[in-house]
Parts: C-alpha cells; sequence; structure tokens
C-alpha cells in the first residue's frame, strides 16, 4: 500500500481542500497522514482531525525566547528529517514553505519519493511587498521545486496560467478550488430556527442592541 504524506506548516484545522484531497487518496486505498504545526513542546505528537492522522511538530524547537528566523530554519530540518523517518512513497506541499520541507524530506530517503505541489494562494502575488531581490529568490525557488514535482496544484484557472506562463511549465497546474464542504439542509430546521430568532428579535425588541 502506498504512503501520501501531507506537509503543512499551519494547526491544519479548516483544511477542507486538503481533507478533499486526503479523502480521494484513502478511496483508492492509499494510506494517508498529515505532518503539522503543534505546540512548542511537540515532537511528533499524534493527533486526530476528521478521522486523519496529523502528527504535531513544532515551529519553535528551539524555544519561543529565541529569534523566528532561527527557529524556521532549524524547525525546516527537523520536520524534514520526521518527513524522512515516516518513508512516504508521495509528499504533498501544502504551500511553498510546506513543499520545501518535502523536498528535503525526500533527499534523505533512498527511495525516490513523488512531490505534489499544492498551492493554497499565488506565492508570487503575497509575496508582492518584499524587495525585489527576495522576490527573485521566491520565484526562483518555487520554479525549481514545481520542476521536481510530479503535478502541482492551484486554485483557480487565472492562477494555473500565469504560474505556468512564469515558470514556463510543459504541463499546466490542476485547478482545485479553495470552497468548504458542502452540506445537507434540513430546510424544516431552518424555517423553524428562522421562526424562532424572528419571533425572539424581531417582535420582542431586542434586535440592534435594543434592551
Amino acid at each position: 500500500m502506498s504512503f501520501v504524506l501531507k506537509i503543512c506548516a499551519s494547526e491544519w484545522k479548516n483544511a477542507s481542500r486538503d481533507k478533499r484531497e486526503l479523502s480521494v487518496y484513502k478511496e483508492m486505498g492509499t494510506d494517508v497522514a498529515v505532518l503539522a504545526k503543534g505546540n512548542v513542546d511537540d515532537a511528533g505528537r499524534l493527533d486526530e482531525v476528521d478521522g486523519f492522522k496529523v502528527y504535531r511538530y513544532s515551529t519553535r524547537p528551539l524555544g519561543s525566547k529565541i529569534p523566528n528566523a532561527l527557529n524556521r530554519i532549524v524547525s525546516i530540518f527537523t520536520w524534514a528529517y520526521f518527513a524522512k523517518k515516516m518513508q512516504p512513497d508521495i509528499i504533498s506541499g501544502h504551500d511553498l514553505s510546506g513543499l520545501t520541507i518535502g523536498w528535503m524530506g525526500s533527499l534523505l530517503m533512498r527511495k525516490k519519493v513523488k512531490l505534489i505541489y499544492d498551492s493554497h494562494e499565488f506565492e508570487l502575488g503575497r509575496n508582492v511587498k518584499r524587495r525585489k531581490a527576495a522576490l527573485t529568490l521566491v520565484k526562483w525557488w518555487e520554479g525549481f521545486l514545481m520542476k521536481r514535482c510530479v503535478f502541482s496544484i492551484m486554485v483557480n484557472d487565472t492562477i494555473a496560467d500565469e504560474v505556468m506562463r512564469i515558470h514556463n511549465l510543459k504541463n499546466r497546474p490542476i485547478v482545485i478550488r479553495s470552497t468548504p464542504n458542502l452540506w445537507n439542509i434540513d430546510n424544516d430546521e431552518c424555517l423553524r430556527t428562522r421562526t424562532e430568532l424572528f419571533n425572539e428579535f424581531g417582535r420582542g425588541g431586542k434586535a440592534h442592541g435594543k434592551r
């Protein structure tokens, strides 16, 4: 059985798009897990979110009193080493930070690991306020890593086309929109709740801060 590891440098709570992606892998019979941000003392603590195994790792392994820049550098290596220990067959990197960790982890493994770039934003767009040198570095780094991925995922067609043009990619990224999951709505329950709210706030005169 193949094993997919999702790497996300955030807390991985409201990750509807990631969950849809991982659900597809599970339906295909693939084992999946997530490596995500945890508390300061976390070093691989096992958590569970909506049925997914989540391993929590600190982004401040040196402690909160140490400068962020140094903590980030050390955490990249500690996360990459943990990813190596898990020995996944596929690593899906949530944004450029997750892909960077995944790529470094893959270098530590003897087997060939497939990389997926799952970009939740237009990376160059959110770095627009940085200095030109920093923006150039981000552009080069994203292109370098994308060309080492089996495929990439973008949030809409406009970004997919622009990223393909900027990095001169042979294959256009796949588009998966960041929309919430659909919910089954009980219309009768909605009508009952609406009526109760109307009676409480409309007739009772309590709306808009009135008492």
